[in-house]
Formats: C-alpha cells, structure tokens, sequence
C-alpha cells in the first residue's frame, strides 16, 4: 500500500486452488450421483482508499481475475449423471466498499472491511494484523463472502512487506 496525504492505493496479486464437490439424488427413483474436480483463480487487484475519517475509509477498486474449473461428469446411475464442462474465462470487476481501522498501539491493529462488486458479490471481512517492522507485518483474516445465495467462509492469513 501506498499513502500519499492520507488516501491509500492498495495492489495485490493472489492465487486460489479449488475444489468442487456436488452430488444430487431422485428419491422416487432411487437414483444418486456425485462428482468433484478441482479449480485455480489467479487475480490482480487495485483499491484506491479515501482519507481516514475517525478510522472509516470509503473505497473503490478493480480486480482483473483469470478462473479455471477442470471438467468432470458425475458418477452413479446413467439416466440421472450431468456433465459440468471445464471453464477457463477472464474478466474483470468493480467494487465499492468501506473499511474500519482502529490501532490498538503502533504494533496491533484490527480491521473490518465490507465490499460489494457489480458482480453482486458481497464480501465481510474482519482482520488483527501485527506490524513485525516498519516494512512488513502479519494478519490473520475471517472472511465470508456472498453471492447467488451462495457462502463461502474463509480464514486466511497473510504476510505484507512494504517497499
């Protein structure tokens, strides 16, 4: 992140294995079937935060994402299997949201952060983070995001080095 008179331009790249598991049943039939393959998202992101006011920064940002879904067809019974085709796509995504900083002292601080893309994917996230010196620091990060109906819970934990 860099800080130039209080706003923040934050960038990061990340990168996610995945995995996908379904599986789906007709009672009356007695049929079932299950399937699973596995996944990867490479993304870059930019975040342009606004000055600090009493800790809360509005913000806005983009992210350029790559996504990849192997292909898989279910097993179990024929007359009931579906076919998920492989994906590979691109795209890009706007978001806008508000963060919360409060620093407890020079070395820890805790943050909540919500965002919205126009993907209609809704993001929280609560953060402690430790600043180790003044150019690197460690955070540990609950997040769970929304979208479709659809939760996906996350903890994930993160390493910063400034230049």
């Amino acid at each position: 992140a860099k800080t130039i008179n209080n706003w923040i331009v934050k960038g990061d790249v990340g990168y996610a294995q995945n995995t996908f598991a379904t599986s789906h049943t007709t009672p009356g039939l007695n049929l079932s079937n299950s399937a699973a393959t596995k996944g990867v998202d490479y993304w870059a992101a930019v975040r342009v935060y606004t000055p600090d006011y009493k800790g809360l920064r509005p913000f806005v940002g983009v992210i350029h994402t790559r996504s990849v879904r192997d292909y898989t067809i279910d097993r179990g019974d024929f007359l009931t299997a579906v076919d998920y085709a492989g994906i590979s796509k691109e795209y890009g995504t706007t978001m806008a949201g508000l963060r919360y900083e409060y620093d407890f002292n020079s070395d820890w601080t805790v943050a909540g952060e919500v965002a919205r893309t126009n993907r209609w994917l809704s993001t929280g996230a609560i953060s402690i983070m430790y600043n180790t010196s003044s150019h690197s620091s460690m955070l540990v990060k609950l997040v769970q995001q929304q979208q479709d109906g659809f939760y996906i819970n996350q903890v994930q934990g993160h390493l910063k080095f400034n230049f």
